[in-house]
């Protein structure tokens, strides 16, 4: 997202750390990423208001700052949170405005070709060796050959379209509902179900190491533990 927000002179700064910290300006390796510009902002508080600048009733005007700033979706209420808590404003003037451009080489799932190509039920099978799996659902063909994999971690069904335009054969991901799946039926794209804590395990690995960068390995009495098995939220009855 583009977020876009007002702030008076003397308080730009803070608001644009507090931002920052929160995760806002991030553009590939750069961080901090802002764009400001002056101008004059104008307001008339109510009778009920408890304006930081002038006096209820009076118009103001105000030499404010215009920061903008890119939010990735993750960190938008954190930001705004740690915005609202800067800003000296008892009503703040902001704007979120979804962005149609994507964060190069970044994205929620992978796509590749095996070694050599494998049928359905062949992969079902090697998932199975792979994962730590109490049961691997097919959607599609058995037999199908598949050469090129999208993979989708967690619930992947409503992907199917960008799989398909991806170029390829086979979308495995952990769980995907009743239509997505038909959809995939219909327009000949096999799935394989692994579970959803199954797919999203395989980055466990990277999610420690990040964590005990973050926290200090070993440091501070912080103990990263990854785990190998999950009993799901629901029963069979």
């Amino acid at each position: 997202f583009k977020l876009v927000v007002f702030v008076p002179e003397d308080h730009s700064e803070a608001v644009r750390k507090a931002i920052a910290e929160a995760g806002a300006g991030h553009t590939g390796k750069y961080s901090e990423c802002t764009f400001s510009a002056s101008g004059e902002g104008t307001f008339r508080p109510g009778p009920d208001t408890k304006p930081f600048i002038g006096k209820a009733g009076e118009l103001q005007r105000v030499k404010e700052i215009r920061i903008e700033t890119v939010v990735p979706g993750s960190r938008l209420s954190a930001v705004l949170e740690a915005m609202i808590k800067t800003h000296p404003y008892e009503e703040i003037a902001y704007d979120i405005i979804p962005l149609g451009n994507n964060a190069a080489g970044l994205g929620l799932g992978a796509v590749g070709e095996l070694v050599k190509p494998s049928t359905v039920l062949e992969l079902c099978s090697q998932l199975r060796s792979i994962l730590p799996v109490s049961g691997i659902q097919m959607c599609g063909l058995g037999e199908a050959r598949i050469l090129k994999v999208a993979i989708i971690g967690g619930s992947g069904g409503s992907y199917v379209d960008g799989v398909i335009e991806s170029g390829a054969d086979i979308l495995i991901t952990g769980e995907a509902g009743y239509h997505h799946l038909r959809y995939a039926q219909a327009v000949d794209l096999p799935v394989i179900l692994t579970g959803h804590f199954a797919s999203e395990w395989v980055g466990l690995p990277l999610l420690k190491t990040e964590l005990e960068r973050a926290f200090g390995k070993g440091e501070k009495g912080v103990v990263v533990e990854m785990a190998s098995s999950e009993r799901g939220p629901t029963l069979f009855v």
